[in-house]
Order: structure tokens, then C-alpha cells, then sequence
């Protein structure tokens, strides 16, 4: 009695370093929150909360009725009552990405926990702490809620993908629910993360046959169910009740946000180069030159045999999230953007951790003989 195994030393680490990565800002959110209803859509999102509403297209059900939930608490203004649910949301979301990065970290071989929670903390608490990041965090809006489930998706897959080969489909399962919330939410950020969770599916689906495959989209369809949210409450009438969806034609027009299919492509009056550009600024203004680190962490994951899966994931994450946002377009003095590219932020976090692993690697590539060890043990070698 009263010895600690290393087992549980190392399960003690990781969380702490969750309470750690998502504590401390959602402690800073909640001080510096939107006591009112601030601009934009903010008093929509808080009127649609409230009343249980409809805000614009897509509808974002999910939100609503979160929204609602938090409009419940007996702390302040309504406005910051749903505020709050961003707080909250945010500080999941940097909680999900910490665990994603500490697995990362640990595919790359470094497994001395001393090591590997502070360092997947730091990463965490850079981008949480970021503008774009923050700012999602303190209104009344949609993007916290869709990074918090993205990171979660992605979460599990990087699990699965650590611990492959594996018969456990479960991961898996999880991400399809926590997408198919997500397309309930902000279908458009949902898809554009697809990419990123394909080739592990694929692998489950060579390996292990059809049946995960199909539990993980009938997960999904649970989670795209909420979309009956919009006709039922469209009957009667709330306020707002933005696109009316009480008719299956006017319920495909806003669940497929028509309104807003003119500015994309090459119907946004901005050029591509420009707008890809853009997408360049609003990240290096938040990141400076961890961006430049970052990606080059992305060539380090690669040339690393235990992580090459899971480095092709966040690639595949930060490439698909930003080239959707140039492709997008109204980049340039809309705050929303930088709402759009939280994935990336995510993406990047994990490919700067990356990056420090591999300089702080010991030379011989072996573990100090006294080092704690993670309790799970790194996926299989890609030769």
C-alpha cells in the first residue's frame, strides 16, 4: 500500500495536464466574457438561445439548444449567461487538442511524461490563448462549439491511429457522432474536416470490414438528426425564425445556406491569390513565427516512422481548413474568418509540439533509465 505505479503516475500526468490545458483559459474566458450582446450575430444567437429559435442558415440547432441551456444559469445578463457556453466550449475543445497532441508527442517516441505534458500543455495553451482562438471564446457564436467537436473527432482518430493495429473500432465511432453533431451545427467546417479522418478510416474499413464503418455513420446520423430541430420549431413560429423552414423546400433552403452560395469560388470579387494570402496573415498575426516552426514540424512528423500516420492526419487537417477558407472568400475584415480556421489552429499546435519533440529527443534516441512512461504504449512502426 501506498506505492504508485508507474502506470498510474503517468494516467495522474495526463490529467493534470488536461485540467492544466483547459482550466487556465477557460479561468481567462470566463473573466473577460461579453457581458452584453455584443455585435455581429451575437444578439441573434442570444435571441435564438433564449426563445429556442432559428438563427440564420444553416440553422445551427445544436447551438440553440445549448445555448438554451446555459441561458438557464442564474449568473448575470442573458447575454453573457450564453456567452459563457463559448467559454465553455473553447476550454473542451483545448482539452480535447491536448490529449490529441500528448498522443502525438508520444508517437514520436517521447514517452517521459515530465516531457510530454508540459510540453503538448504549452502547445495547447498557445493556441487557446491566440486572438482567433480567444475571441471565439468570449461571444455569443457557433465556432467554439464546431472546434470543440472537430477536436474531439480528430482526438479519437489520432487514438486510433496510435494504438493501430487495433480491434477496438471504437474511436471511430465517437468521431462519426461528435461530425454528425458538428454538421448539426456548422455543416461546412464538419465537411472540410473529412480529409483528415479518411485514411484511418480506410485502414479500419481493410482491416476490420463494413460493420465500424457503418456504426460510425449511423453516429453520425444521430448527431444530423437535430436538423428536425428547425421544422418542429419552425411550427410555431419563435422569434427569430430566420428562413422559416416549415416546408421540406424551405427547410433544404436553409439547411443548405443558399443565402450564402454566391460569395464562393470564383463568385467572391477577391482573388484567390490574395485570399490565400489573407489566410497567411490572420495565422502568422496570431502565431508570428510558431507558424514557420510549426510547419516545420510538419516535415519532421513525416521522417518520424512512429507518427507518419498520425502526422498525414493533421496536414490533411490544416491544408483541407484553409484552403476551404481562401476558397470561401470575405476573408479580409471579417472576424468570423478567423472563427472558420480554428482547425488549423489546431492542427498547427500539434505540428509545433511536434517539431520541439524532435529537438528535444535524447541523442542516442533511447529514455533515461529512470523516466516515467505513458501508459499506453506508442502505435506499431510504419516501415
Amino acid at each position: 500500500m501506498g506505492l504508485v505505479t508507474r502506470e498510474q503516475s503517468s494516467s495522474k500526468a495526463r490529467w493534470t495536464g488536461v485540467a492544466l490545458a483547459s482550466g487556465l483559459p477557460f479561468l481567462g474566458y470566463l473573466l473577460t466574457a461579453s457581458a452584453h450582446g455584443y455585435w455581429l450575430d451575437a444578439g441573434e444567437f442570444i435571441a435564438a438561445s433564449v426563445n429556442l429559435g432559428i438563427a440564420h442558415p444553416p440553422g445551427q440547432p445544436l447551438a440553440a439548444l445549448l445555448g438554451r441551456l446555459f441561458a438557464m444559469v442564474p449568473l448575470g445578463p442573458l447575454g453573457l449567461r450564453v456567452a459563457l457556453s463559448s467559454a465553455a466550449l473553447a476550454a473542451c475543445a483545448a482539452a480535447a487538442l491536448f490529449c490529441a497532441v500528448h498522443t502525438t508527442v508520444a508517437a514520436m517516441g517521447e514517452r517521459r511524461v515530465w516531457v510530454s505534458v508540459p510540453l503538448a500543455v504549452g502547445a495547447t495553451w498557445y493556441v487557446a490563448g491566440a486572438y482567433g482562438w480567444w475571441f471565439q471564446a468570449v461571444r455569443p457564436e457557433v465556432y467554439a462549439l464546431q472546434a470543440a467537436l472537430i477536436c474531439l473527432a480528430v482526438e479519437r482518430t489520432v487514438a486510433l491511429e496510435a494504438a493501430w493495429p487495433t480491434r477496438d473500432a471504437r474511436p471511430l465511432i465517437t468521431a462519426g457522432l461528435a461530425l454528425g453533431l458538428g454538421l448539426a451545427n456548422h455543416h461546412f467546417l464538419a465537411i472540410v474536416a473529412l480529409p483528415a479522418l479518411l485514411p484511418a478510416t480506410a485502414r479500419v474499413l481493410r482491416s476490420r470490414g463494413l460493420r465500424p464503418i457503418v456504426q460510425a455513420g449511423a453516429a453520425g446520423l444521430l448527431g444530423l438528426a437535430l436538423y428536425l430541430y428547425l421544422p418542429v420549431r419552425a411550427g410555431a413560429d419563435p422569434l427569430p425564425n430566420l428562413g422559416a423552414p416549415d416546408s421540406w423546400s424551405r427547410f433544404f433552403w436553409v439547411v443548405s445556406a443558399q443565402a450564402f452560395q454566391k460569395n464562393v469560388g470564383s463568385g467572391a470579387p477577391q482573388p484567390m491569390s490574395e485570399r490565400y494570402a489573407d489566410v497567411a496573415v490572420v495565422l502568422w498575426n496570431d502565431l508570428s513565427l510558431c507558424l514557420f516552426i510549426a510547419l516545420a514540424g510538419a516535415y519532421v512528423v513525416l521522417r518520424t516512422a512512429g507518427a507518419r500516420r498520425i502526422g498525414l492526419l493533421w496536414i490533411l487537417l490544416l491544408g483541407s481548413n484553409a484552403v476551404a477558407r481562401a476558397w470561401l472568400g470575405f476573408i479580409r475584415s471579417n472576424p468570423d474568418a478567423m472563427g472558420y480556421l480554428l482547425p488549423s489552429f489546431a492542427a498547427l499546435a500539434a505540428l509545433l509540439a511536434a517539431f520541439v519533440t524532435a529537438l528535444l529527443a535524447p541523442p542516442d534516441g533511447r529514455e533515461a533509465p529512470d523516466a516515467l512512461l505513458l501508459s499506453e504504449e506508442p502505435g506499431p512502426v510504419d516501415r
